[in-house]
């Protein structure tokens, strides 16, 4: 039976605030400008999983910097509700740009989270009495009928818009026009939204926590005694795709990519990470027996898609840490992406990131600069067999890489802008 819950967080110690301020000195002083308006207002997220994704990530760090700045920020889940996810993975994929539709009953059963949950929705917010509401992606978007009466309500779009399935998007457009505000990742996506009032579209881009353990600094014979310890050879190279096993993340593109870049690099191995704990995703393990069946056991190719492989209870972040520490260079082979977190985290490492053309891979990779980016397979091989051979100039880029996003996709930026649009509201 779905239910709501509240996700239970730590506060942030005073060092670890003062540390945010040191590494983004510029962005922190925006951020007490505002605080005179902001302390003591509470606001109140809504998504669809604690765990797993950026989502989930953004909001971990999201909620707890805000609420050591003096908003009174809480974060709920919906839980429990898997034939309702089966449906909104499908959304997903549709405003993503996939050809489909929802059925009769699709559509009702999707609709119907708001009445079967409105008993857990209506005490929570008058429990809580947010004076902002912000709905993450489509999963809470039917809640904003009952939302926008307690308080403006906002939705906040994580996904590629840049070509949305015209009939799914007609779909949502009699929820999505309900919203105070819609905040997006990129100015291309403001094409799926003919008609709504422009100054009401904010564009705010995601960011990384650098003190998170996934991406804080990690000694390189920890990393290497981490991917040992999980049969990785460290002594040959290896390139790496972390990303959710799905379509759009196109596992099976980065297996052909390796395979050609392997006709010049016979010790290449690959690493493909991506473990499943969003509850959220119901595709994931269908695609991780596709991409298994693509490797034909091959004993170069690794995948991780289940925490049970991990060894010594480690965690999946500091594993993930250990490969953007040592890999030789991060692949993402994504058909689509809202922004592409994996990316950050790999650029800020000071690994060179190859990826095809999407809309999140552009907002952060210069082509050449600090990165590259390239449509087939082939051409990506390509790079990475450039990159393995010239290490002068990957180490360029790496440090180009980690420059951009020092400068640009760090948290207190981030919460920032999204404190700019708070304060349209209070």
């Amino acid at each position: 039976m779905p239910k709501l819950r509240i996700v239970t967080q730590e506060g942030l110690a005073s060092e670890e605030l003062s540390a945010y301020k040191a590494v983004s000195p510029a962005d922190f002083k925006q951020l007490e400008s505002l605080l005179p308006v902001l302390t003591g207002k509470h606001i109140l997220h809504l998504s669809s999983s604690a765990n797993g994704g950026g989502v989930a990530e953004l909001l971990t760090s999201g909620c707890a910097l805000e609420r050591a700045l003096g908003l009174r920020s809480q974060w709920a889940i919906i839980e429990d509700a898997m034939p309702f996810f089966v449906i909104t993975k499908k959304i997903h994929n549709g405003l993503q740009g996939e050809s489909l539709t929802l059925s009769p009953l699709e559509q009702k059963t999707y609709l119907n989270i708001t009445p079967t949950l409105r008993a857990d929705l209506e005490t929570l917010l008058h429990k809580l009495q947010p004076d902002i509401i912000i709905l993450h992606d489509p999963q809470p978007l039917p809640f904003i009928e009952i939302a926008k009466r307690f308080a403006p309500t906002l939705l906040r779009l994580h996904i590629d818009l840049s070509t949305p399935y015209q009939p799914m998007l007609d779909f949502l457009k009699p929820l999505i026009r309900q919203a105070s505000t819609i905040i997006i990742s990129s100015n291309n996506y403001r094409v799926a939204f003919g008609g709504y009032p422009p100054e009401h579209i904010a564009v705010i881009r995601p960011a990384i926590d650098p003190f998170t353990e996934k991406n804080r600094p990690l000694d390189k014979d920890i990393a290497e005694e981490i991917l040992t310890k999980h049969n990785i050879d460290i002594t040959r190279p290896f390139i790496t795709q972390i990303s959710r096993f799905d379509p759009w993340k196109d596992p099976l593109g980065a297996i052909e990519a390796y395979r050609f870049a392997k006709h010049s690099v016979p010790k290449l191995q690959l690493i493909l990470a991506g473990f499943i704990e969003a509850s959220d995703d119901p595709e994931a393990l269908a695609w991780v027996d596709k991409t298994k069946a693509a490797v034909q056991n091959d004993p170069d190719v690794f995948i991780f898609s289940d925490l049970s492989q991990l060894k010594d209870n480690m965690s999946d972040s500091l594993f993930i840490n250990a490969l953007n520490t040592l890999t030789s260079c991060t692949l993402q082979m994504s058909r689509r992406e809202g922004f592409g977190l994996t990316i950050t985290e790999a650029m800020w490492k000071g690994r060179v990131v190859i990826a095809r053309p999407s809309r999140g891979a552009e907002l952060q990779i210069i082509n050449g600069e600090n990165g590259y980016i390239s449509d087939t397979s082939e051409t990506i091989a390509g790079h990475v067999i450039k990159t393995l051979a010239d290490s002068k100039t990957a180490q360029a880029i790496g440090r180009a890489a980690q420059a951009s996003v020092k400068e640009n996709f760090f948290l207190p930026r981030y919460i920032s802008h999204n404190c700019k649009v708070y304060q349209n509201f209070l």
